[in-house]
């Protein structure tokens, strides 16, 4: 998870550990990146990265980010 700064830069502040899914394996099959707010009073924009890997297939080098605006402030 990254946050936005000011200053024009996105920091990471979370990440999650590197997660084998096999297909079909439903809710309880995926990876999280968490981290507690220090403050709600502002919101913050906030994005997260996924790389995804499949097994035997030539990766594309895409990177795909989801973006929102949260009142969350990580220190």
């Amino acid at each position: 998870m990254y946050e936005w700064y000011t200053d024009g830069t996105w920091r990471q502040k979370a990440c999650s550990s590197t997660v084998t899914v096999t297909a079909g394996g439903g809710a309880g099959n995926r990876s999280n990146a968490r981290h507690a707010c220090d403050s709600t009073s502002q919101p913050i924009s906030w994005r997260n990265h996924e790389d995804v890997d499949v097994i035997g297939e030539i990766d594309t080098g895409d990177t795909p980010y989801r973006q929102a605006v949260v009142n969350c402030v990580v220190n």
